[in-house]
């Protein structure tokens, strides 16, 4: 069985919420807009991360347990449910359409199993897979390419993510599937050759399910990350004002882009970036935040870091309804 339900409280409005740290585009000051936080973890856990958000607020994301195994997991309607790609040393769950498609990743023993939290340049060993809800169990494979990470599933079932060969930024590019057809970053997808780049959300503008594409991208030269949009064609660049690193994860149908920085001094923050003005997005009190996801109705979700661990989270503006 890929799925076992555990048993978890309610994620709604029975929970108690914290308060928001009060907080090219402009920079909005810290004070506004405030958010309400939830904490997330998983039953049991060491650690969890939530990675991404429905619009009606299916979650997904990963957790490790005491032996030191990474699942992933979803929750709907309050309720944890572990996944595990059959035979895998290592699963991850980063999405969930309005369908109930749920898309992740795996390795297999003796594959890199903690990729996503290793900064370091070792071989890249992970796999995409695509668990439909009324239909089979699907791994993904790029022509020509052995490795992948799956980032986000759209409602007509189309997945961006990036692909890598024998290391984790040199060979990384973006891509699109959409409707069992591939497009990579190498000039096949809208003219644009960017190198190791990395497409992590998508929502549907233009008549089209991809019509904006955020992501992240390294200057190879530079050494520096950078976030870019994509949209009718036209790849946009942009930093978090005086970042050292700037990273974008989501966007909502809406146009709302999350995603996170590094400071100059190392330390580690969310932001929304809305009609050209960026927020800072801190958990009250955390050591680090960083923001992975957004839905249709602005809720955001991501994870932190505190004295007792790694933490997910959701966080909804003050005054917008919780759903």
């Amino acid at each position: 069985m890929i799925q076992r339900l555990i048993s978890a409280g309610l994620i709604g409005s029975a929970m108690l919420f914290g308060t928001a740290n009060a907080a090219e585009p402009t920079y909005r000051a810290p004070n506004k807009p405030a958010y309400h936080f939830v904490k997330i973890d998983y039953p049991e856990a060491k650690w969890t991360q939530v990675l991404g958000i429905g619009l009606s607020g299916e979650f997904a994301g990963i957790y490790g347990d005491v032996a030191g195994v990474t699942h992933g997991f979803v929750i709907r309607r309050g309720e944890f449910a572990s996944i595990d790609y059959p035979g895998a040393a290592y699963t991850d769950v980063r999405s969930i359409n309005p369908a109930g498609d749920i898309l992740g990743n795996y390795a297999l023993p003796g594959e890199n199993k903690t990729l996503p939290t290793n900064p370091g340049g070792t071989p890249v060993n992970i796999h995409g897979f695509v668990l439909q809800h009324d239909g089979p169990l699907i791994s993904l494979a790029y022509p020509g390419h052995a490795n992948m990470i799956a980032q986000r599933i759209l409602p007509d079932g189309s997945v961006v993510g990036c692909l890598h060969d024998s290391d984790v930024v040199g060979s990384m590019r973006g891509f699109v599937w959409s409707q069992q057809t591939w497009s990579a970053l190498d000039g096949s997808l809208n003219g644009i050759d960017v190198p190791a780049s990395m497409n992590n959300g998508a929502a549907a503008r233009d008549g089209s399910p991809t019509g904006v594409i955020v992501g992240h991208y390294t200057d190879l030269a530079t050494k520096k990350t950078h976030a870019y949009v994509i949209q009718g064609g036209t790849f946009t660049t942009f930093d978090y004002p005086g970042a050292a690193m700037t990273q974008a994860w989501d966007v909502s149908p809406r146009g709302v882009i999350v995603g996170d920085y590094n400071d100059v001094r190392g330390g580690q923050h969310g932001f929304l970036l809305e009609n050209g003005t960026f927020t800072p997005i801190g958990f009250p009190g955390a050591m680090a935040t960083r923001v992975r996801g957004v839905n249709a109705v602005g809720v955001i979700v991501g994870w932190y870091r505190d004295a007792e661990g790694v933490h997910g989270y959701l966080a909804v503006r003050l005054g917008a309804p919780l759903r």
